[in-house]
């Protein structure tokens, strides 16, 4: 049996959605496909490919944000996916009304491992760099954090990093967002 996981450095783990469907539609071509039929293929995956099926998260995200946003600690997301898409899963996920900056792939910025969205993120919630915890589940969030100056970045194993990968990139690693504790 296949064992069924995101491999640390793949383009699934690290690629904005443009950039996966490139990678797509070049491995068709790679099997003989004609460019035209592949590139369409790409993005006809795109029509059907909606986030709110795939998002598992690993921990009462919720609960934790509450507890955030009662303290009043700012909190940002910032991923490689577009912009509508994750407005429509946090919302999916009852989170979207508690977190206070939002940066995304197409918000012109340059992605991760590039420090920009993640600073603007900082920038937006208005704190510094040492004032922030960064929680990512790939060394590309955690060279993101380091790159942005953020000191305690912390790895969740099950994403795209291994435990032993993660080690080597944060200052601590959880395997649940349960196991973080507001106070």
């Amino acid at each position: 049996m296949r064992e069924r996981r995101i491999l640390p450095d793949s383009p699934l783990a690290t690629a904005s959605r443009r950039e996966l469907f490139v990678v797509i539609a070049t491995a068709l071509y790679q099997r003989g496909i004609p460019w035209i039929t592949a590139w369409d293929v790409s993005h006809m995956l795109e029509d059907g490919f909606e986030e709110g099926h795939w998002v598992q998260p690993r921990g009462d995200l919720r609960r934790l944000f509450q507890g955030l946003h009662r303290r009043g600690i700012r909190t940002a997301v910032v991923t490689t996916d577009r912009r509508a898409n994750t407005q429509a899963v946090l919302a999916s996920m009852g989170i979207a009304d508690l977190v206070d900056c939002l940066v995304c792939a197409d918000d012109g910025f340059a992605i991760k491992p590039a420090p920009d969205m993640l600073e603007e993120a900082i920038r937006c919630a208005g704190v510094r760099p040492e004032e922030t915890v960064m929680v990512g589940d790939t060394i590309y969030d955690m060279l993101m954090a380091e790159r942005a100056g953020v000191r305690s970045r912390i790895g969740i194993v099950n994403g795209g990093g291994s435990e032993e990968m993660l080690r080597r990139y944060t200052t601590a690693v959880i395997h649940s967002l349960d196991e973080i504790q507001v106070m």
